[in-house]
């Protein structure tokens, strides 16, 4: 009767364990599903990220071939992502850039510059000259615009290269300094070749050289009304004695002169005057009454001064 009873006792001791250890295997199983659950959903998650992220890449990398201009996106002043054009313009890979600062790609004296918009975040055009991995420079219109892809901050900045631009506006401004230079010449050499020379009160001396064209029979024209007008002369001196010909044109222009001084109240005395030239201004029809005619400069001066008043 007592080993039955015994026999019991250990009997129900056993039982009561193994319904222990299973109660903890339930507990502990119950544990583990909830933990790959958690698994589960972490997963689910990842790949949703690993999604985003994919399309966001893509997107991005397609956003980034569309313009003709380097694209390059920045994360804390390093290259993430660029473009083709960015290969071309820069004559290097993708795998090349990508990882690098984008002080790499500055010249020294346009670092400063760059650094300062990275940080700032500055948004408007500036000019910089770049730097080529093979050491080559070029000057760029640099743009960048800080933007959120999924979630983090990167900056897009473009780049084009307008060294031609640049050269032909050089080229340009070089182009107009010599023709003011050129214009400046010019002025002088018709001052020069057109003097006019006030020698006494009312009195003006123009001595005439060498050839006269037709811009510089205007000229003449021109400076001899002028002088009058300004002066207030009464008398003006055309001096040919310099003159090794005197065509149709020279002389209807020193007629032409002579009535443009008659109309502002003065009158003409040209000297230096030959029988050929004579001859040539009748033969064109001048009217040599309106003119006073001497042989010499020093004759016309003598007369002037005479008769001035």
């Amino acid at each position: 009767m007592r080993l039955d009873t015994a026999f019991d006792g250990r009997h129900v001791e056993q039982v009561g364990q193994e319904a222990a250890e299973l109660l903890r295997l339930r507990d502990r199983i119950a544990e583990l599903e909830a933990h790959a659950a958690n698994l589960e959903r972490d997963l689910e998650g990842a790949r949703q990220a690993m999604d985003r992220l994919q399309r966001s890449q893509w997107r991005l990398s397609r956003l980034l071939e569309i313009p003709n201009e380097a694209l390059a996106v920045l994360e804390n002043g390093r290259f993430i992502d660029v473009n083709s054009e960015f290969e071309r313009m820069f004559r290097c890979r993708r795998e090349e850039a990508v990882g690098r600062s984008a002080l790499d790609f500055a010249a020294p004296e346009s670092r400063d510059l760059i650094l300062g918009h990275l940080r700032s975040g500055h948004a408007e055009p500036y000019e910089a000259i770049l730097l080529r991995l093979d050491g080559t420079t070029f000057v760029a219109l640099m743009r960048g615009r800080m933007v959120e892809e999924d979630g983090r901050m990167v900056r897009v900045t473009s780049a084009v290269d307008i060294t031609g631009q640049k050269r032909a506006e050089s080229a340009l401004r070089e182009s107009f300094a010599r023709e003011q230079v050129i214009k400046a010449q010019a002025e002088l050499l018709a001052e020069i070749s057109t003097p006019l020379l006030p020698i006494a009160p009312g009195v003006l001396v123009m001595p005439l050289i060498g050839q006269v064209n037709a811009e510089r029979a205007r000229d003449v024209i021109e400076t001899l009304t002028k002088g009058v007008a300004a002066h207030g002369a009464r008398v003006a001196i055309l001096d040919i004695t310099g003159m090794r010909m005197v065509d149709a044109q020279i002389a209807d222009t020193l007629l032409t002169a002579a009535r443009a001084v008659g109309l502002l109240g003065a009158r003409v005395l040209l000297t230096g005057i030959s029988p050929a030239t004579a001859r040539t201004m009748v033969d064109v029809g001048g009217d040599l009454a309106s003119i006073a005619t001497l042989g010499t400069l020093e004759q016309g001066v003598a007369h002037a001064l005479a008769n001035r008043r």
